[in-house]
């Protein structure tokens, strides 16, 4: 519902950011790393899609970077240098966010299920 895109993706970001339990940049980037592997089985060298130039190393970091300029000023809201385009971030932020309510129920019911973010993510990669 958000008017400005720079706006929308900060929000969005900052969704994935509680989800994951931010901590620094450098955490968010490899929790978000772990996402992709874990729900997209993607390494950090391998490339978004077939056709994308961009690795999942490059996407981890361009989505946590993008969410710092904004909310700390250092990008501008009126005319912001996203790397993704808002469709794109929305699809992402749903899918994940979807994906992590169905897993973390079944994860719940194994023998001694963590309550964190890189255990969860663990056990799906695992699974798969």
């Amino acid at each position: 519902a958000e008017r400005s895109d720079a706006i929308a993706f900060a929000k969005l970001e900052t969704a994935l950011e509680v989800l994951a339990r931010a901590e620094s940049s450098s955490g968010s980037e490899a929790r978000m790393e772990l996402i992709l592997s874990a729900f997209y089985n993607l390494n950090s060298s391998d490339t978004l899609t077939p056709e994308s130039t961009t690795t999942a190393k490059q996407f981890a970091k361009s989505i946590v970077q993008d969410r710092s300029r904004i909310l700390h000023g250092t990008s501008s809201t009126l005319s912001p240098r996203i790397g993704m385009d808002r469709p794109g971030i929305e699809q992402f932020v749903i899918e994940v966010i979807r994906r992590v309510a169905v897993e973390l129920q079944a994860y719940a019911n194994t023998t001694a299920p963590a309550d964190e973010i890189k255990p969860l993510l663990t056990w799906v990669k695992s699974k798969n």
